[in-house]
């Protein structure tokens, strides 16, 4: 079918006129009937047919349906529209619906659970396959209560099998069972369905020593005292398997306080049993020790991954560059704003940025000058890299995230049966982080300011100005031409900070030393020329792409010497 930036160019394109507009009008059209009215499952089997791809989990693998992109275009608008009652439907104990910053409070929430003085063990439960073994049937009638402004639109698109057809093969497969990894609609599909068993578990332990607990998806986790801890986990393997919720547990963690391990073991024999700590949604749940040991860890893979990525900067730095700052700098970050107190234990890591990555995107080392690592550490649009000093950054960015996610990390704290997402609340909150992060930059930049020369404060002023660093900022994509080979970028950041270009000439063709201001100024040297030929093919070429005719270059002059020409006539070349 047609991919995503087709249906983006009829949709929005003015060169389809009122069609458009048209072809919008009914996709809505569509969208309403699929929310109000129950359709003839077979008029919908193209609708709901999808690709299946296999992702590897590390260990296992996990089957994605890639729908059509008409399914995801209407999926994506009912989920908006529809978010705030999934919310209010499942919120704060399941966070999975749309909850901004959900996954964060969950961790929030389940810590300070697991640090109150009353909790003895928090169970950390995972479910065998659980979006594919849930009970679809069940899951459908339980949504009609749970949130029916959008049962529907799931009763239409999964009362019947989908068909998955997988690449490079003439089989298919039927999904019958669970949700279509890959559709719009899926998490807050799951976390209704599952909601009657999160409040079925809920009445198992007593009000006096109420286990605690919150779910993010399938990832259900709860804390309190060991024997109410027990009834829970009990309840969960009875009640669960009724919704496919089929817990696991050689995989599910219980971790305790010291002084309980040995009442934990004989309570619990099937599960892993830890009193240090266990991994728990990307995060670490535990003891100071237990976390230290945790990202340690996590700084080993992401070093070997900086290794990686330095490696490739040598060939692409672009591609290197972006792959860093949108990929693999996200990783650290979300570690960073859901654990506390790791800023020491990721020196290991700025060393290697500093020491591997840095280098090889600027094709040159600039040693243990910590000017240049300060002024790298800003935000591009203030002249720097945007790459950060995690030392400097962790801390700073846990706060934000608690800051950002108090009032739902403390509703998970209280078990507070409904909550209210305060939109306008949360925008104010953002806004105050926003002004705080903004405000810690421009102290950070004023110190880099002070240790430059006057030339390096004009560089960083002109490379700080509105629209001077959007070429950084920007993906590679090549489609656009925003991708620039090894020599093109190297010479930019070289240009971007005063450094001197690698294999200019030392002499210019006029006779004069080379520079780089010189080199862009003298006539007869080159560059003039260059950048004026480069900015004719860009306007010729944007001129051909808007349909203009007959569109050509300049060309070349031939040389007049030795030639007879009537009086008058130019002989000068170019």
């Amino acid at each position: 079918g047609l991919d995503a930036d087709g249906w983006k160019r009829i949709l929005c394109s003015k060169q389809f006129s009122s069609k458009s507009k048209q072809l919008a009008d009914n996709i809505a059209a569509m969208a309403r009937k699929l929310c109000t009215k129950h359709v003839i499952p077979e008029h919908l089997e193209a609708y709901t047919a999808c690709r299946l791809i296999p992702l590897d989990k590390k260990p296992g693998v996990r089957p994605v349906g890639i729908g059509e992109v008409l399914r995801r275009i209407i999926g994506k608008a009912i989920s908006r529209v529809l978010q705030s009652d999934m919310v209010g439907a499942t919120a704060p104990i399941q966070v999975c619906a749309g909850l901004s910053g959900g996954v964060e409070a969950a961790v929030h929430g389940l810590r300070k659970i697991f640090n109150d003085e009353e909790t003895e063990a928090v169970l950390l439960v995972d479910a065998d396959n659980a979006f594919n073994r849930l009970n679809r049937t069940a899951a459908l009638h339980n949504i009609q209560f749970i949130c029916p402004e959008i049962a529907t639109y799931l009763i239409n698109t999964y009362r019947n099998p989908a068909r998955l057809f997988i690449s490079n093969s003439d089989k298919e497969l039927l999904s019958e069972e669970g949700v279509t990894q890959g559709d719009n609609c899926a998490m807050g599909k799951y976390s209704c369905s599952l909601m009657p068993l999160v409040q079925t578990v809920a009445q198992s332990t007593s009000d006096a020593s109420k286990v605690k607990q919150v779910w993010y998806a399938d990832d259900a986790a709860g804390g309190g005292k060991l024997e109410e801890v027990l009834r829970w986990w009990e309840k969960l393997n009875e009640t669960g398997p009724l919704f496919g919720y089929y817990p696991k547990p050689a995989k599910t963690w219980l971790i305790v306080k010291p002084h309980c391990k040995e009442k934990a073991e004989k309570m619990f024999p099937d599960l892993q049993i830890s009193e240090v700590g266990h991994r728990y949604l990307g995060s670490f749940i535990g003891t100071e020790e237990g976390t230290k040991s945790f990202v340690e860890r996590k700084v080993d893979e992401w070093n070997n991954d900086i290794e990686d990525l330095a490696d490739i900067a040598k060939r692409e730095p672009q591609a290197a560059y972006s792959a860093f700052n949108y990929g693999l700098s996200k990783r650290w970050n979300y570690v960073c704003r859901t654990t506390p107190g790791i800023s020491q234990h990721l020196r290991r890591l700025e060393y290697k940025i500093q020491e591997s990555f840095i280098p090889a995107i600027l094709d040159r080392s600039f040693g243990t000058d910590q000017t240049s690592r300060k002024l790298f550490a800003l935000p591009v649009k203030e002249g720097g890299l945007g790459i950060y000093d995690l030392s400097l950054m962790s801390d700073l960015e846990y706060e934000y995230s608690c800051k950002v996610t108090l009032d739902l990390t403390e509703a998970i704290y209280n078990q507070h049966q409904d909550f209210f997402d305060d939109q306008e609340k949360l925008v104010e909150i953002k806004t105050e982080i926003r002004k705080s992060r903004e405000e810690f930059f421009k102290e950070r930049k004023e110190e880099v300011t002070n240790d430059l020369n006057e030339t390096q404060k004009l560089q960083l002023d002109l490379t700080s100005e509105k629209g001077a660093s959007s070429w950084l900022s920007s993906l590679p994509l090549k489609s656009f031409g925003f991708c620039l080979n090894k020599q093109e970028f190297n010479d930019a950041l070289a240009l971007r900070y005063n450094f001197g270009i690698k294999d200019a000439a030392r002499k210019c063709a006029c006779g004069s030393d080379n520079s780089i201001n010189h080199s862009l100024i003298c006539k007869r040297g080159g560059y003039v020329s260059l950048r004026h030929n480069s900015l004719r093919d860009v306007i010729a070429k944007l001129l051909e792409t808007a349909g203009c005719k007959d569109v050509t270059t300049e060309p070349l002059l031939i040389p007049v010497n030795g030639r007879e020409l009537p009086a008058g006539a130019n002989k000068a070349d170019g």
